[in-house]
């Protein structure tokens, strides 16, 4: 009955018209094309349009109407247009079928032209806490986005780009400020950024695309205005730009680390008094304010004559403060004493620079002494020979007998310690042995999201010069790829990738990790091969990624 009911509107033959007359030039502004044609069913031709525009998006509909039994038919199609250039623009005529639009001008203002901010429904201000930070330094920004609108839906991107590690920071804030007489509405979002190499890095554009409530609706025809969803905004920042510095040259670390605080602890200060034979477990933790866990550097604890040391597991986690992220990185140490007496563990050092003072610091954790008992030897005789008493010798008897019983504790120590190692072998295996014969979980599936943050994880460890991690990255890449979960050494990766520049650069890393000149490793070639060899596959084996999809990836859900 609507349709019956619905007045007859005379609508000419093909037409064009804007949603707006004058825009900014971060908004994007709607072009409808209508048109009674009978043989419509092709699209305008709106390729005059990409001189000047960006076509964001296309809709199309129709409406029909029988009036005194004769049925008309309208077809409507919307497109959302970016400008690529201020000023007055001319949209040309669009061909329709056979027929021909009337040619529209639109007027662009620049997104500094204080003025035309009172007719901006929505814009975005981008503002960055370092201009001029080290390479890996954390770096806060803060989006502000102002609303004069009442809005229904809007997503807003996030601060992307190839040389960047992006942390989001807590909660978004909402308050009201006035803008040239005018109140908005401001939605704040902060994030921690960490460029990854030295020089000028362009940041692009934040942009924001929503759907308020059409305020023209009444005007329009009752029909239109049922099938009426909104009015679209679309809104972007401008660039930001910032020059990385390279490492201080001062610095004299193994590892780049500049943060605002770095800390390290002996969690396990208990059992410094053992049997020989008997394990010590030391667990180190290092924390670094201003850093995520995956910048913190491996611990590694050397071994000596008195003691073995084995490395067990490590458990990294990044944490939420209101100075930004806290890294953590906790490295449990098995420490197994070869002999009985009074054994020193060495100090251990973590060179840092403190990017508050912009000077080099040393964290440390002092040497640590632990008594080693032997039940097997007299009281008078736990301490360890000296050079001193070792001429000052007892009975003959005695000495021979407390030597062998020494031998004995100490094979039976070695070999209860080898059978230790190889129950833990069989048990690594039989759960290896287990995860491979069932079904990988949603949550194991290697996804494009890891196979991101891989990469980044090896440009990062080439960066600084970390061949130790550089490893395990290119190992955890290899495997997310190509979903093979038994590479486990270099030379599988080597052998993956011969025939490239990588394959080289990695047997080049593989011989440099058990070099003695380690610590001298430059990750710069691996890190272009690596992108490189990248590239290449995404060539080959990949289609582009959605832009929509990657312009919008955190909805502002709170509106």
């Amino acid at each position: 009955m609507l349709v019956l009911l619905a007045p007859v509107t005379a609508v000419a033959e093909s037409s064009a018209a804007l949603d707006r007359k004058k825009i900014a030039a971060a908004e994007s502004v709607r072009l409808f094309i209508e048109t009674d044609q009978q043989n419509s069913e092709r699209s305008p031709d709106i390729g005059p349009l990409s001189e000047n525009f960006h076509v964001l998006g296309t809709s199309s509909g129709q409406n029909i109407s029988v009036v005194n039994g004769k049925q008309s038919v309208i077809r409507r199609w919307t497109y959302e247009l970016e400008p690529k250039i201020t000023g007055v623009i001319t949209l040309p005529a669009i061909l329709v079928g056979a027929e021909q639009t009337e040619p529209i001008q639109l007027t662009v203002v620049p997104n500094d032209d204080i003025s035309s901010t009172q007719e901006r429904d929505v814009f975005i201000e981008v503002e960055v806490s370092d201009q001029s930070p080290y390479v890996q330094q954390q770096v806060d920004i803060s989006i502000r986005l102002f609303l004069g609108v009442d809005l229904v839906d809007g997503s807003l991107s996030e601060p992307s780009h190839d040389n960047l590690a992006v942390v989001r920071l807590g909660n978004d804030t909402n308050t009201e400020a006035e803008v040239n007489d005018r109140r908005y509405r401001v939605i704040e979002r902060r994030y921690s950024v960490f460029p990854q190499k030295s020089g000028t890095l362009t940041i692009p554009p934040v942009r924001f695309a929503g759907i308020t409530r059409d305020s023209s609706q009444s005007s329009r025809r009752f029909i239109d205005s049922l099938f009426n969803q909104g009015t679209r905004i679309r809104s972007r920042s401008d660039p930001v730009t910032i020059d990385v510095r390279p490492p201080n040259p001062a610095f004299t670390g193994r590892t780049w680390l500049p943060a605002k605080k770095l800390q390290l602890d002996d969690l396990n200060r208990s059992g410094d008094t053992l049997e020989l034979g008997q394990p010590l477990n030391r667990i180190i933790q290092v924390q670094a304010l201003g850093l995520i866990a995956d910048q913190l550097p491996d611990i590694f604890v050397p071994e000596s004559g008195d003691y073995k040391a084995y490395s067990d597991q490590t458990e990294s986690d990044t944490q939420q403060t209101e100075q930004g992220p806290l890294g953590i990185k906790r490295q449990s140490i098995a420490i197994i004493p070869t002999q009985a007496g009074s054994i020193q563990l060495p100090a251990y050092r973590i060179n840092w620079w403190d990017i508050e003072t912009d000077q080099q610091r040393t964290a440390e954790l002092p040497p640590r002494e632990i008594l080693v008992t032997d039940s097997s030897l007299p009281v008078n005789e736990q301490q360890a020979p000296t050079p001193e008493n070792k001429s000052v010798d007892a009975k003959p008897g005695v000495s021979e007998t407390s030597n062998a019983q020494s031998k004995f504790w100490r094979n039976a120590s070695v070999l209860l310690t080898v059978l230790w190692l190889l129950t833990l072998a069989v048990l690594v295996w039989q759960i290896r042995r287990h995860s491979k014969n069932r079904p990988e979980s949603d949550t194991t599936k290697h996804t494009p999201n890891n196979q991101s943050a891989f990469r980044a994880q090896v440009l990062r460890a080439c960066s600084s010069n970390n061949p130790h991690a550089a490893r395990q990255a290119l190992i955890d890449w290899f495997r997310s790829y190509t979903g093979k979960h038994d590479m486990t050494s270099l030379e599988d990766l080597s052998a993956f990738s011969r025939g490239h520049d990588l394959g080289s650069g990695i047997a080049h890393l593989d011989r440099t990790l058990f070099a003695d000149d380690s610590l001298q490793w430059e990750g710069g070639d691996l890190a272009e091969s690596f992108r490189n060899f990248e590239s290449s596959l995404m060539n080959g084996h990949r289609s582009a990624p959605d832009d929509a999809t990657s312009l919008y990836p955190v909805p502002l859900r709170n509106f």
